[in-house]
């Protein structure tokens, strides 16, 4: 519903199921069960994001359910749709609640969902926050991915060099799966040279180099979503077959 909402139609009103669909999610955020609650938020999120790019007003009504919403919840499970809603429609006001979260919930997939959120908001007041996290993950792969990925959004200089240390000395198989993809993702030019000399470096674990060559094929990918986002996008998540994503890690969508 966003997507048709957000993007134009054809005849003389192209978006003139925006006001309708708008209503419905709103509604639907502050009254549907919650499940159905978080997925409004996000479609919200979507919905002001193509709003923005077709130049028109994004509602502030529709950010400001979001956000009192986002203030309000407590679930880890649930805070992350609120804040990337929050995120997609540029709501500059939700900064500081969104990082009060990140700061409060320990919730590793929660923060990390946070992490990015604040990114994608060019939160730059927060990147020394941001780079503790990542320090201090090293063994919380999922996290340092996210947050390594929330850095890389915001511009941070030094993200690329911190991490291809931490690719260096990490001895966890998923905590290195973890930061050849946030290498891959922040797509940093900077990143190669140093990439190269680890996997030239024999006195490094053969894995760490393994994941440096992972780590510079990514980089140097010339897509700027990883090669195979395109099979997930728009899919029916409700119909994923196991060759698609499941358990272990070995479905398409899974892979590096």
């Amino acid at each position: 519903l966003a997507q048709v909402g957000g993007n134009p139609g054809q005849g003389a009103d192209p978006f003139g199921a925006q006001a309708e669909i708008e209503t419905h999610l709103l509604k639907q955020l502050a009254r549907g069960l919650s499940r159905g609650r978080t997925w409004s938020a996000l479609a919200l999120g979507v919905l002001g994001d193509l709003q923005a790019k077709h130049g028109l007003p994004v509602g502030k009504d529709a950010s400001a359910g979001i956000r009192d919403t986002l203030a309000k919840v407590t679930s880890p499970q649930d805070v992350g749709a609120y804040a990337l809603g929050s995120a997609l429609r540029g709501d500059q006001d939700a900064k500081p609640l969104i990082f009060a979260k990140f700061e409060s919930l320990s919730d590793d997939a929660a923060r990390g969902d946070l992490a990015v959120a604040l990114g994608l908001l060019g939160a730059r007041e927060y990147i020394e926050d941001i780079q503790a996290v990542v320090a201090e993950s090293k063994y919380h792969p999922d996290l340092l991915k996210q947050a390594a990925i929330s850095l890389g959004l915001l511009g941070d200089k030094e993200a690329v060099l911190a991490l291809v240390d931490m690719l260096e000395k990490t001895d966890s198989l998923a905590s290195q799966a973890a930061i050849a993809s946030a290498l891959g993702f922040i797509g940093d030019s900077r990143s190669v040279e140093p990439l190269v000399a680890l996997l030239a470096d024999p006195e490094v674990t053969a894995l760490a180099r393994a994941f440096a060559a992972v780590a510079l094929g990514n980089v140097a990918d010339k897509e700027l979503l990883p090669w195979n986002a395109k099979l997930g996008q728009d899919i029916q998540y409700r119909a994923n077959t196991v060759t698609l994503t499941g358990e272990g890690g070995t479905g398409v969508l899974d892979i590096l």
